[in-house]
Formats: C-alpha cells, sequence, structure tokens
C-alpha cells in the first residue's frame, strides 16, 4: 500500500506543470513583493488544467539551481543574468524548456540585449513612460487571450520596455493601444520565449490585477511549456515514448522500473524515441556526455498498465470465441452433463441405506 501511495504521488509529480519563478525584486512583506501577483494567478487551475508545481527563488539562487526539471523559467524583474547563466538559459530553451522575461526597473535592457538578444524574441532598446496610460489593442493575436481582450479593457499601463521591430520569426500576442508589443514570442531551437514588456506585478500596470490576466498568464505560461503544456510524461505499456534531448548529448541512459539500465544513442537533431515500455512504474532518465553523468528529471515518465487489461466487467459480445460455424455455443470450454453424476451419487445413498438397516431376529418353529 505504502509503494502504491508513493507511485501516484510520482506521477502527480511528473503530471505537473514545473515552473521556477525567479524574483528580482524579493520583499520582506508580501504587499511589495515582486510575485504577490502572478504566484496565485498561475497555481489556481480548472480541473481540465494540468496542475502546476510552482519553485521561487531570488535572483542570486539563478546561478546555484538545475535547470533540468524545470517546464517553464520565468524572469521577473530580474537583473540581467551574467554569460554563465545567459548560456544555461539558452541551453535550456533550445532543449525544450520554455523561458518568461518580465519587465521592471531591475532590468537593463541594453545589457539583456547583449547578453540573450539571440535568444529574445524582440532585442530590448530602453523603457518608457506612457503619458496618458496605455490600454490594450483590441487587435490581439487570436488566442492570446482566452475570452478576447475585453476581459482587459479596464486595464492600463504607465510604463514599458521598448523594443527593436520583431523579426518575421516572432509573434507580437499583444499590443498597447499605441502599437507597441506588450508580449512577444518567438521558438528558439526546441523551446518557446515570451518578452512581457511590462511588469508581472502593478508596479507599471494594473493589468494583473484585471479579470482576463489569469486566464491570459495561465494561457502564456502553458503556450511556453514543452508541447504546449501537453507533453506526454505518462503513457500506456508498450507505447512508444519520444524525447528530445539536451544539445551537446551523446547517450541517454534509462532505468527501468526494475533497475534495469538502458542506453540510447542519441542522433544528430537530439530526437530519441523509446520502445521498451513492457513494465508499469517510474522511469528515470539520466545524460551521459563526456563522462558527466546527471539525471534528467524533467525528462522521467511514467508507464501505466493498459486499463483494458485490468477490467473486470463482463467481456463484450463480440470479444466471445465463436467456434468455425460462428456459434457461441461451442465455445472451447466444454460444459460437461451433470446427470450422470446424479444418478451414481443417488446409488450410493440407496447401498449405505441397505447396509445400514437394522436386520430383523428370524422366528423359531413352536413358538407362539
Amino acid at each position: 500500500k505504502e509503494e502504491h501511495q508513493q507511485y501516484r504521488e510520482i506521477k502527480n509529480e511528473l503530471a505537473a506543470l514545473q515552473v521556477l519563478l525567479v524574483n528580482g525584486a524579493p520583499a520582506p512583506t508580501r504587499a511589495d513583493d515582486e510575485l504577490r501577483l502572478l504566484a496565485p494567478a498561475i497555481s489556481i487551475r480548472r480541473a481540465e488544467q494540468r496542475p502546476v508545481k510552482a519553485q521561487r527563488i531570488d535572483a542570486a539562487a539563478l546561478a546555484r539551481i538545475s535547470l533540468d526539471e524545470f517546464d517553464v523559467v520565468v524572469l521577473a524583474n530580474v537583473p540581467p543574468p551574467n554569460e554563465e547563466q545567459s548560456e544555461r538559459l539558452s541551453t535550456f530553451v533550445r532543449a525544450g524548456g520554455g523561458l518568461l522575461v518580465a519587465g521592471g526597473d531591475h532590468v537593463e535592457p541594453l545589457a539583456y540585449r547583449a547578453l540573450l538578444g539571440k535568444l529574445l524574441p524582440a532585442l530590448p532598446r530602453g523603457s518608457a513612460e506612457a503619458i496618458p496610460a496605455l490600454g490594450l489593442s483590441p487587435e490581439t493575436s487570436p488566442g492570446a487571450i482566452p475570452g478576447g481582450p475585453r476581459s482587459l479593457n479596464s486595464a492600463h499601463t504607465s510604463r514599458r520596455m521598448l523594443v527593436e521591430r520583431p523579426p518575421m520569426s516572432s509573434q507580437v500576442a499583444l499590443r498597447f493601444g499605441d502599437g507597441t508589443p506588450a508580449l512577444v514570442m518567438a521558438q528558439r531551437g526546441a523551446g518557446q520565449v515570451g518578452l512581457w514588456t511590462t511588469t508581472l506585478d502593478d508596479d507599471w500596470t494594473d493589468l494583473p490585477l484585471a479579470p482576463g490576466f489569469l486566464p491570459m498568464i495561465q494561457h502564456t505560461i502553458e503556450l511556453l511549456a514543452p508541447g504546449h503544456a501537453t507533453a506526454k510524461r505518462a503513457i500506456l505499456a508498450g507505447d512508444v515514448m519520444h524525447m528530445q534531448a539536451p544539445p551537446g548529448t551523446r547517450e541517454l541512459q534509462l532505468r527501468t522500473p526494475h533497475g534495469t539500465r538502458m542506453v540510447l544513442k542519441v542522433p544528430e537533431g537530439g530526437a530519441v524515441s523509446f520502445d521498451k515500455t513492457g513494465h508499469a512504474g517510474l522511469y528515470r532518465v539520466y545524460s551521459n556526455t563526456d563522462g558527466d553523468r546527471r539525471e534528467l528529471q524533467r525528462m522521467a515518465f511514467v508507464v501505466n498498465a493498459d486499463p483494458q487489461e485490468s477490467s473486470l466487467g463482463p467481456a463484450p459480445p463480440d470479444a466471445v470465441s465463436l467456434d468455425a460455424d460462428g456459434d457461441p455455443s461451442a465455445m472451447t470450454r466444454k460444459v460437461r452433463p451433470l446427470t450422470p453424476w446424479i444418478w451414481l451419487l443417488l446409488g450410493v445413498v440407496a447401498i449405505a441405506e441397505i447396509w445400514l438397516r437394522p436386520r430383523q431376529p428370524a422366528a423359531h418353529p413352536g413358538t407362539s
């Protein structure tokens, strides 16, 4: 029972969308914290939505944490990352992760441009106040805001980051009323990057206070997630698991639920398929690059038993075996008649009754 509970917890863990929230302006009080509006907004989920497990760190901790276990990283008003951190973020995205960069007072546009210019969907060139404050343009990208832009009509932005004209490979999902981009997205390698040109709190804008912000930011996180939040990390026994190895990985090592280790060579492009999924349970994945073996928690997956093989209900009529003439009464399992056995039992009872019946004493002559 304990192992079954642990297995269910592992399944739920893998099913959740793993999000890393990097706080560029942490504060001792919740009212002043950069993530005070974002964190609860992405954690509220409908029953049909993939659950979210968010981890919050400050900007200094970004250098120490592994990104392999996360699906999406959000940089909320974070100072420019150094070269090593920028390279790690680029590797993370190109391997299939999602990245959302949001503006704020700590964001230095030109430094971001220099360090992450090849990764960002648009090049920042500065920030500027908006007088009067700007609303969102009703001309939004289809599907950018569930329910349409009207749910954000009441919101206004007093300051935003300015960007160069996005290239054709990028998509401007949301614009302000003056035509400048509010949300720009692009694919980079196997992953997605988004640039939110204002803040994710109410320092520069009151967008996070509008009714439409919650579905909009949830939808954005899902779009950034590997496979658009439908990455299959749970399959049925016998199905094929498709994976994307991190750049530079020459081989992957899989550990099956029974502890068997299997090595998969990674071809050019990094796309790997694994079909030996006959056993239900947790499959862990490790990279093996130049002798450096490390677990890729974000690539772990669960194999479930086929529920049809566990059904205790009656079989459908078309599943019953028929004979060559199509007669369902002539099945492999033969029904033997019970009549001979009943007669045999009655005979045994009759003999036993005669044998056990007390004998009458014989009569002597001359007695009266």
